[in-house]
């Protein structure tokens, strides 16, 4: 990727596109055959097949009102990719009660919803998933009086955990709930990078921070981290293991609402994608890159669309060590100033964010919708008046036909009435780009993914006023083919995507879980919205191979 080079504090996005037909069944295979082996590199990797148990570990599963000021409450999905069905034992955990654990039957090439809110009780709640032989996958669907979102589980705990977003001003939540699922003690500090303060900087209440064994901690970064627009998190473990999430909510006192739960980073990265992103007059898009090292990255931030002319040149720009920066991705025609990204509203785009020094960085995106009131449309008044006028005779003709003289002829004026019309023309600019259907508003946060696979697994939701949809990026030179089918290897889709772009493509109806086929490594993720109401979603897939 060539780029521009810029220095410190900068953003941009990548790209775009495609239609998508539908097919009948096709002659069924098992999903054992559809779904491939797969590493653990990232928090949202499957377990390979071969496993003997698959382990996921939930953060967030319930957080009272008295912990958070609302209450947030979750479903755990849990997908089922064996063609057979599976016992899975869930346990749950918090600071004020034993662990308890229970099981369910999950039926083969299927997707159970456990509603968790009469399972627990308990200001903060995390749990553990585990079925025997793998082929499991785990994510939630969370929701509160300020928002909903889908986040995945993570497949293991880490050391190191990073969080490139974050916000702390006077309408804003943000929390690190921070899961120790192990028997020993865990020890972590924290460190912090904002836009006033230059590098990271440490709080005395947030070091050495003992998160018991079998435990969940909450930590407010806005108890010590105030008033700050940008707030990126490195969580470090002095000892143990642990799994974050982050959670950020705005409580609508100053216009901004919804809530975002997802997890952090546990690795930072080189190279990162986020496909299908779309911004318009009331989506508001930004990439924010967190530098958690000790030396400046060098990174380049490209937007790329199968629309001619939809995005800017690519950006380069400096991270300086252990800070953040931010990047605005701005529809085309927004008299917003500064260093930004300019894409066409209403295009999917995929974002590509590389480390031009092999420093490597965690990105995060932010997704904002807020209500828009479009402008009237262009109106004509017309009104019609009446003039009278008056005419003198000139020659006039007698009833036999003979001419008269008007000199020796007198003959009274004739009044004619002549029409006028007067037009009034009121301009009014074009009415901006605008998504249909969407979200009145809300809020979705997501790590970028740093995985390309050509088997993915994506969760999407089944309410019925929620729209969900699939976007998948393909980096590479060629034409990816790819091939979307539910659990039961119905084809629901088959779609091309050209070299550079991204593709959105709605689920069906009935359909919440799908797998993806492609002939090349793609990125995907699972974005939904509430129809009409509150609530943007946004996570990524789970890469299979």
């Amino acid at each position: 990727m060539k780029a521009w080079r810029w220095p410190a504090r900068l953003v941009i996005a990548v790209g775009v596109v495609v239609a998508f037909g539908i097919d009948s069944r096709v002659e069924p295979s098992p999903p054992e055959q559809i779904v491939s082996a797969a590493s653990i590199e990232e928090p949202q990797l499957v377990p390979a097949l071969g496993a003997l148990t698959s382990t996921w570990f939930c953060p967030t599963v319930f957080i009272s009102p008295d912990d958070m000021g609302v209450a947030v409450e979750s479903t755990l999905r849990i997908a089922n990719l064996q063609s057979k069905e599976i016992p899975v034992t869930i346990t749950t955990m918090s600071p004020t009660s034993r662990p308890v654990s229970f099981s369910i039957t999950v039926a083969g090439g299927s997707v159970a919803d456990l509603d968790m809110r009469n399972r627990v009780d308990a200001d903060r709640v995390s749990a553990i998933v585990e079925a025997p032989g793998g082929h499991l996958a785990v994510s939630r669907r969370l929701e509160s009086e300020w928002g909903s979102d889908i986040a995945p589980c993570a497949p293991r705990a880490g050391e190191e955990w990073s969080v490139a977003a974050g916000d702390t001003q006077r309408d804003a939540v943000e929390r690190l709930i921070v899961f120790n699922p192990f028997p020993d003690d865990a020890v972590i500090d924290v460190l912090f990078a904002t836009e006033v303060e230059a590098g990271a900087f440490q709080a005395a209440e947030f070091q050495a921070i003992v998160v018991p064994g079998r435990d969940v901690a909450s930590i407010d970064l806005g108890n010590v981290v105030r008033r700050r627009d940008q707030v990126s998190v490195n969580l470090v473990a002095r000892t143990g293991r642990v799994v974050v999430d982050r959670i950020q909510a705005f409580d609508n006192s100053e216009g901004r609402s919804g809530m975002a739960v997802a997890l952090g980073s546990v690795i930072a990265r080189e190279l990162w994608f986020q496909p299908g992103v779309v911004v318009d007059v009331g989506t508001v898009a930004s990439i924010h890159v967190h530098n958690p090292n000790d030396v400046p990255a060098e990174i380049d931030v490209a937007a790329e669309s199968a629309v001619l002319f939809a995005t800017g040149d690519p950006i380069g720009l400096s991270v300086p060590a252990r800070d953040t920066v931010v990047i605005p991705i701005v529809a085309t025609g927004s008299r917003d100033e500064g260093l930004r990204l300019d894409v066409d509203p209403g295009i999917a785009v995929g974002l590509v964010v590389e480390s031009a020094n092999g420093v490597a960085v965690v990105v995060d995106l932010e997704l904002e919708v807020v209500e828009v009131d479009l402008p009237a449309s262009t109106t004509t008044t017309t009104s019609t008046t009446t003039v009278p006028t008056t005419a003198e005779g000139d020659e006039q003709i007698a009833d036999d036909g003979t001419e008269t003289d008007p000199a020796a002829t007198t003959v009274a004026p004739t009044t004619t009435i002549v029409p006028t019309t007067t037009t009034e023309l009121v301009i009014v600019q074009p009415p901006p780009v605008l998504r249909d259907p969407r979200a009145r508003s809300g809020l979705a946060h997501s790590t970028f993914s740093s995985r390309l696979a050509t088997t993915w697994l994506a969760l999407g939701e089944s309410e019925f006023d929620v729209l969900s949809a699939v976007l998948i990026h393909n980096p590479s030179e060629r034409v990816a083919e790819v091939v979307l089918a539910r659990l039961d290897a119905t084809i629901t889709a088959r779609v091309q995507i050209e070299s550079g772009t991204s593709l959105r493509v709605p689920f069906a109806p009935g359909v919440d879980a799908l797998i993806l086929e492609s002939s090349l490594p793609v990125t995907v993720a699972v974005t939904a919205e509430r129809v009409g109401g509150v609530g943007v979603m946004y996570a990524t897939a789970f890469p299979l191979s």
